[in-house]
């Protein structure tokens, strides 16, 4: 466990280019050089791209992989929610959204925590019924408790192919997860408070950099079906013009 409490993880997706290497990516480089501020604690910091997030879950599940793949490059949001729990499975360690940093405080946190915990998630700061999905410990690797989590995500995606707009995008992403979290059993995954204890700090330069427009576009949410719309759009357009 020494090895993974050190070990914080960070997705990178532009929906403008999926494919570009992310570490050329001025956008990214700054976001980094901030991050290299505050990582001075002998932390491993991993950034993971698009194409870094198919080959894990190649790895795991094909048939998840494929319709991952064919999700629509303008929700990365929904990218990112199924990219953060499949990368936490395979490598376990701390996920962050990229405004968020982790500080010694949570280091000494982890150092007490006992073997057997699997999963902390983050519990809002004022509404302590409620955990966020910004930042996620996995204490050990192939955790079943995540497994389980794209296991159901794979399920909706599968009988949501027509799917379309923000809502669609939370309820095949982050509610999942949010659901999953709040109604498990299993004493060995909990929320904590990091906010509150002073673990995680917020920066606003790097939110104002990265916002995009994540869940505001009203377009299906898988790339084919989305292609076939705009198709029939462009159509129209063209019977109109010409009426």
């Amino acid at each position: 466990m020494n090895n993974i409490i050190y070990l914080r993880h960070y997705i990178f997706i532009n929906p403008n280019n999926i494919f570009k290497n992310i570490h050329i990516d001025p956008i990214l480089t700054n976001i980094i050089k901030i991050h290299n501020k505050n990582y001075t604690n002998g932390e491993i910091v991993k950034y993971h791209g698009y194409k870094d997030i198919v080959n894990c879950l190649h790895n795991y599940d094909t048939e998840l992989c494929k319709l991952f793949t064919e999700l629509n490059h303008n929700y990365p949001a929904l990218l990112v929610d199924i990219g953060r729990l499949i990368i936490l499975y395979n490598y376990g360690g701390i996920y962050h959204d990229l405004k968020c940093m982790s500080n010694q405080n949570m280091i000494y946190y982890l150092q007490t925590v006992p073997p057997e915990i699997q999963l902390i998630g983050e519990e809002h700061p004022k509404e302590h019924h409620r955990v966020r999905n910004g930042n996620i410990i996995a204490l050990h690797k192939h955790s079943p408790f995540i497994s389980s989590i794209l296991q159901k995500m794979k399920l909706s995606l599968k009988s949501n192919r027509n799917a379309f707009g923000p809502n669609k995008v939370f309820e095949n992403g982050s509610k999942i997860y949010i659901q999953q979290f709040l109604e498990n059993t299993n004493k060995h995954i909990y929320k904590f408070p990091f906010q509150n204890s002073n673990m995680i700090t917020f920066n606003n330069n790097i939110y104002l950099q990265n916002v995009k427009r994540w869940q505001t576009t009203y377009e299906y949410i898988f790339q084919k079906k989305q292609l076939s719309h705009e198709k029939n759009k462009n159509k129209n357009k063209k019977l109109i013009f010409f009426l």
